[in-house]
């Protein structure tokens, strides 16, 4: 309604914008009365960086009655600004879209589930670039919060993690809000190339990669597959923390989310090495260049000592951690750790779903005669010839040469714990028995199997016989109860009728009787009615009346 004083009004819309019309807002209610606006909220379309979840920014203005200073009450427009989820979960690869690299295999979890659903009130953004604020909106910021005045902390996401191994993992990370056109827009990938920063660690000084407080994500120990297991756990660490990074791509659809989040590099146990040194501690990993580029594919078969393409090795090792800093495992301290009568030193540089923990400089390994599938044991235990076995003797006094012992891939040695006491040969022909037992029980199992469902099948029949048996006398009782039922009716029905009949017979009697004493009661009141007239002429004639005529009335 409009007024000379000014307008009444109560409007609401909401639309789904697109990112390239430039139009943040995706929702609008306002209220007001003349002219005073007394309630705004405006949404506006957004993602969570860096795991993409849609969200809505509300800025809700309200006029609300306040006391002033002076005593006085005065209606001031009061404003708050929260963030509401609206897709808690996220599939990576992002549901099947483009651009993802390496098909996600640079981050571990196939899913992200935000389950904190609206954070509380905020502070007023600041610029995501400090350095140049018009480059994002100013709706694009970093979610913070203060409690009673303090000092403002940054707004943290609770998740639900599920990796390779469909293990659940649970954390909580600062996520950026970012409009829907800063980036889903089509010339929105610079911008974020910006705020991300790029991989090996370069960016602005404000850009995501150089804020390592917001993107170290605390796991406190819980499994974390990184990769496709063969079995279950091959591939899994206790994490005590890792690195969110993320990155902007050209290949993702416009109104999307222009981004993935990656793995930059995590702090993990190795377990295996724990249990053997009896030590505990932590290393930083990264994700193998092989592994991203290649998943576990060997890759074509190369003949020993045949000339290499280096590209057309892949990952024959299926290695797919590397350590950032070789782990040197040293059993001088600890001998008995290595049966009592070795002391060596063996370097750990990478990770293998295959033999675990194994030797040779990362840069090297993509390249080596262990990455192709073949394997050279004077380079493998080049760091053990100098060590001592039963107290001063040094391999390499024994082993003059060790060439040939092994010479395919899948004999390559890597790193578990294992006591062998001399009887490896006894213990191949255990497990062989041990097979030939196995295969006797299946087959025993089977036999059982069908027997167990041979008989399951001549019971079910003796079964369904009874019971058809039993329904058959049912079906019969049923008949005969029946027909008993009919009977029974019909003989009461007759004898109802023969009790009627004998009453009436009864009543006829009394029914005779009554007609013949309704005659005579109307002969006595024809006599009486006589009489009465007679007495009535009496009555006359001694009052001097003549009409009397000698007649007695009635008379015949």
């Amino acid at each position: 309604m409009l007024t000379s004083l000014g307008a009444w009004m109560d409007g609401t819309g909401s639309w789904d914008p697109h990112p390239d019309d430039d139009l943040e807002v995706e929702g609008w209610v306002q209220r007001g009365a003349q002219g005073r606006d007394t309630f705004v909220r405006v949404a506006y379309k957004g993602y969570l960086y860096p795991f993409g979840n849609r969200a809505t920014l509300i800025k809700e203005t309200e006029r609300k009655f306040v006391r002033t200073p002076r005593g006085d009450m005065a209606a001031y427009l009061m404003q708050r600004m929260f963030i509401i989820l609206k897709e808690p979960v996220r599939e990576f690869p992002a549901d099947g879209l483009d651009g993802m690299e390496y098909e996600g295999r640079e981050f571990p979890f196939r899913r992200v589930t935000i389950t904190t659903k609206m954070t509380p009130n905020l502070e007023l953004p600041k610029p995501l670039i400090e350095s140049d604020d018009t480059l994002f909106s100013s709706n694009s910021f970093w979610p913070m919060f203060s409690i009673g005045g303090g000092t403002p902390q940054d707004v943290r996401w609770n998740c639900i993690a599920t990796d390779w191994d469909n293990n659940t993992v649970q954390f909580s990370v600062p996520l950026a809000f970012l409009t829907a056109p800063d980036c889903a827009a089509s010339d929105s990938v610079s911008r974020m190339q910006t705020f991300s920063g790029g991989k090996d660690g370069s960016g602005d000084a404000s850009s995501y990669v150089k804020q390592m407080s917001r993107r170290t994500v605390e796991i406190n120990g819980q499994k974390v597959a990184f990769a496709p297991s063969i079995k279950r756990g091959d591939t899994s660490f206790p994490t005590a923390k890792f690195y969110l990074h993320g990155y902007a791509n050209n290949e993702i659809p416009v109104n999307t989310p222009r981004f993935f989040p990656r793995m930059e590099k995590s702090t993990v146990a190795i377990e295996k090495v724990q249990e053997l040194l009896g030590t505990s501690g932590t290393n930083t990993v990264k994700f193998y260049e092989k592994y991203l580029a290649h998943a576990f594919e060997a890759g074509a078969a190369v003949a020993k000592g045949a000339s290499v393409n280096v590209n057309d090795i892949k990952n024959p090792t299926q290695m797919f951690l590397a350590l950032q800093d070789a782990l040197n495992m040293d059993f001088g301290a600890q001998s008995d750790k290595g049966g009592g009568l070795a002391a060596p030193s063996i370097g750990v540089d990478a990770l293998s779903r295959l033999m675990g923990p194994i030797q040779g400089k990362v840069n090297d390994l993509a390249n080596s005669a262990a990455a192709v599938g073949n394997f050279d044991p004077m380079e493998y235990f080049a760091g053990l010839l100098n060590s001592k076995i039963l107290g001063d003797i040094t391999l390499k006094d024994v082993l003059d040469f060790v060439q040939g012992i092994l010479n395919n891939m899948d004999k390559m040695p890597g790193l578990d714990k294992k006591d062998d006491f001399g009887i490896k040969d006894d213990i191949d022909d255990i497990r062989a028995k041990a097979d030939e037992v196995k295969a006797e029980a299946d087959k025993l199992v089977a036999d059982v199997a069908a027997e167990v469902n041979a008989a399951k099948a001549a019971l079910k029949a003796e079964v369904d016989a009874v019971k058809n048996e039993i329904q058959g006398y049912i079906n019969a009782g049923k008949k005969a109860a029946e027909d008993r039922i009919k009977e029974w009716k019909k003989r009461i029905d007759d004898k109802i009728n023969e009790l009627k009949s004998e009453i009436d017979k009864a009543l006829e009697p009394l029914i005779e009787a009554g007609n013949e004493a309704a005659e005579k009661y109307k002969e006595v009141a024809g006599a009486l009615e006589g009489l009465k007239k007679g007495l009535s002429t009496c009555v006359r004639m001694a009052d001097g009346d003549q009409g009397f005529t000698g007649e007695y009335p009635g008379a015949a």
